[in-house]
């Protein structure tokens, strides 16, 4: 059974990035849950709301590609953000192409972190809405 919690969740995020997370989220009301693997990220995700997911590229049981896969079912899945220290063009356009939200390079930047944080929640809210619109901020 789901519970009507939401949270953005960090999947094999480290513990800096987090605390980063948690900086940009302070004053949203909004929580963060972290998970290491995909596994606790699919159980994670049984039980609760998530709109939005923040993912290393690599992960200790897969990649990026097989969380997208395992976080798309139930009717509005969550919008995985992709993080890499090698963000570049030639990822971004595979993660968009294959369902991904965004990709963020790390270190993170304070502002961006908040942006697409706030763009891809608020088009998990309303899937209608196209990501090329600005997106009110979530704060």
């Amino acid at each position: 059974m789901i519970q009507k919690r939401l949270a953005i969740l960090a999947v094999g995020l480290c513990e800096e990035d987090h605390c980063v997370i948690r900086q940009v989220l302070s004053r949203s009301g909004r929580s963060l849950a972290c998970t290491a693997t995909i596994a606790e990220a699919t159980r994670f995700l049984e039980r609760n709301l998530a709109p939005v997911i923040l993912c290393e590229s690599n992960l200790p049981d897969g990649s990026w590609r097989d969380l997208l896969e395992a976080a798309a079912i139930g009717r509005r899945p969550p919008n995985v953000i992709v993080t890499s220290r090698l963000a570049d063009d030639h990822l971004w356009a595979e993660v968009l192409n294959l369902g991904g939200y965004d990709v963020l390079a790390k270190p993170f930047d304070g502002c961006e972190l908040f942006r697409a944080l706030s763009s891809a929640w608020w088009a998990n809210e309303d899937p209608l809405s196209s990501t090329a619109v600005e997106a009110p901020a979530f704060l």
